[in-house]
């Protein structure tokens, strides 16, 4: 008796146009959209796309296929830099889901294979955050929900636990889907309820506790006119716009219509020369200081420290002089640092806009100082950029900072989704430290974010503003603080488990399949 011919599976070319369009709409999931339920949507026709796929090959494509649709819409700001640097950007991203759909196809039938597939979702996301040049963090599905009730994860297990709870959400749906029994669906709802407990938990870490002390802090949004490859319009006009706001921001002080702060905040690129080496920058920063009375934090480009080299750094100018400074960590490469750039530069003359190399600071964001009272103050910062990396953060946190302030220089981004999605990754480091997060720009968007993410201030985009927040003095730590980072690397070693099972467990099953084709039919027989 012959058996029924097994159900051959669609070609990757018929696959195609799914993968494609699940990238476009996880698209949706991110600044200007911001479409949270397109990322449950986006994962599972993923999960699907890949469960369908013939062979390991087709995998790999479909996840670039996915990847390109996707990045290519979502950092479509890059354009706005160099059209190049986009389309290189975009499929340096789209590589990463190409090596995701690998994995996925690799762990697709094993016994717990949407738990592994959302490991892999994690794995894949810890090596975009690190590699190559010090990584680019800036699409995890962690980030798209920071307004939906799994924000309670990221004090948890930060942006990690976020991820994985979306992952492990629409991989298990389409498993159910695709098996259509009782049992899986309840295991599915099963699923959906215990990552809702879960976030409710979250909610429920403590805050900072209301008895604590505040400190006034002031913050200057200068304004730009645009211009210029940073967008900071003509030469020392950036720092003029921060002077003059700020003498805005003292008469109101003055007159009742704010608190009168115990420091002011310029953004990152407060002023666009070196103060501590152009005497004009020098002068008109010392004369704001004298003014205000109160410290000055702001940021600016610093040259050195060796020949031909340059640092973006905040520092803490008081009338005394330079009280503190830290030195941004994390670096855009090919927008602040040119990675083998004495190989690159020749062959590519537009990377010379960018200047002198930039260097890294080593050291955590906290700058311990005094405030305008003479009492101690531990200030964590963090430079535009740094938010994209959860340990820079934490490290500010875990060396003692009480309030945390946020430089930013968006202006070369105006009219962009860049703006938002940088402020959405703002929110979930604030959620995952469990402090708030005072934002400070040159052109937007200068906010202030509360404990649980939530947005408590937003100044216009645009124009000059100023004004003065309360801010806790806290020295609350978070579970991710205290150990719920780990999560990330137990999830990262499941996943590497999961998938050498599965590609195992795919070579016992092709063997088998040859063992049995070898083997004679029923009713054939040999003649000697």
């Amino acid at each position: 008796m012959k058996s029924e011919p097994a159900t051959r599976a669609p070609s990757g070319w018929v696959l195609l146009p799914f993968a494609l369009g699940g990238g476009l709409v996880g698209s949706l999931a991110f600044a200007p959209f911001s479409w949270w339920p397109a990322a449950f949507v986006a994962v599972g026709v993923l999960a699907a796309v890949i469960g369908a796929a013939p062979r390991l090959r087709a995998a790999l494509g479909l996840g670039l296929a996915y990847g390109l649709a996707f990045n290519l819409v979502t950092i479509r700001w890059q354009i706005l830099i160099e059209v190049g640097s986009y389309l290189g950007l975009a499929l340096l991203e789209a590589l990463f889901f190409a090596l995701l759909g690998g994995l996925l196809w690799l762990v697709r039938r094993l016994r717990w294979a949407p738990l592994a597939a959302a490991c892999c979702w994690v794995l894949v996301e810890a090596l975009q955050a690190r590699v190559p040049f010090g990584g680019f963090s800036w699409t995890r599905l962690g980030y798209a929900v920071v307004d939906t009730p799994l924000s309670g994860l990221y004090p948890l297990a930060g942006a990690a636990l976020a991820s994985f709870a979306v992952a492990l959400v629409a991989h298990t749906a389409v498993w159910a889907l695709s098996g259509r029994r009782r049992r899986e669906f309840l295991m599915a709802a099963g699923v959906a309820v215990s990552v809702l407990a879960l976030g409710a938990l979250g909610t429920l870490v403590p805050t900072t506790p209301t008895n604590r002390p505040t400190i006034d802090v002031g913050w200057v949004q200068g304004g730009s006119g645009g211009g210029g490859f940073y967008g900071l319009g003509e030469p020392g006009e950036t720092t003029r716009r921060h002077a003059a706001q700020t003498r805005v921001l003292l008469g109101d002080a003055d007159a009742g219509r704010v608190a009168k702060p115990a420091f002011i905040v310029w953004p990152e690129n407060g002023t666009d020369n070196d103060p501590l080496l152009d005497p004009t920058t020098n002068k008109i920063v010392a004369d704001v200081v004298a003014d205000a009375g109160v410290p000055l934090l702001l940021g600016v480009p610093t040259t050195g420290p060796g020949p031909g080299e340059r640092q973006t750094t905040d520092l803490w100018w008081t009338n005394a002089g330079i009280g503190a400074r830290y030195d941004k960590r994390n670096l855009v490469p090919f927008g602040e640092w040119i990675p083998f750039r004495d190989v690159l530069l020749p062959l590519i003359p537009t990377l010379q806009v960018i200047g002198d190399q930039a260097i890294p600071g080593t050291l955590p964001g906290v700058l311990s100082v005094q405030d305008a009272s003479g009492n101690p103050l531990k200030v964590g910062v963090a430079i535009c950029y740094d938010v994209a990396f959860a340990d820079t953060m934490a490290d500010a946190v875990t060396h003692g900072a009480e309030v945390m302030v946020v430089g930013s220089n968006n202006a070369m981004f105006q009219g962009s989704p860049q703006i938002e999605q940088q402020f959405a990754i703002t929110r979930v480091r604030a959620a995952e430290l469990g402090r708030q997060i005072l934002v400070v720009t040159v052109w937007g968007l200068t906010g202030l974010i509360g404990e649980r993410g939530e947005i408590t201030m937003r100044a216009p985009l645009q124009d000059a503003a100023s004004g003065v927040v309360s801010l806790v003095r806290s020295d609350s730590r978070t579970p991710y603080v205290l150990g719920g980072w780990v999560f990330e690397w137990v999830a990262v070693a499941l996943a590497l488990a999961a998938a050498v099972a599965g590609a195992v467990a795919g070579r016992v099953r092709a063997g088998d399949r040859m063992a049995a084709r070898s083997e004679p039919q029923e009713g054939d027989s040999t003649h000697g």
